[in-house]
């Protein structure tokens, strides 16, 4: 998995409802997440300035 969540811990995350900042603060995204290049609603996912924001499209 892109996050490194197992799918129990995953399923755990999902109940909780915890907010995107909270999952991607726990979360271990692949080393190379940041190769993900293309354009998500409308954006370049490699111009993206907020980190949050790129690391939600790197999901996408």
């Amino acid at each position: 998995m892109l996050t490194g969540f197992d799918e129990t811990t995953l399923q755990t995350l999902i109940e909780q409802q915890v907010s995107f900042e909270k999952f991607f603060s726990k979360a271990t995204l692949n080393p190379n997440a940041q190769l993900i290049k293309g354009v998500i609603y409308g954006y370049r996912v490699e111009e993206l300035e907020n980190a949050w924001t790129q690391k939600v499209r790197y999901l996408d």
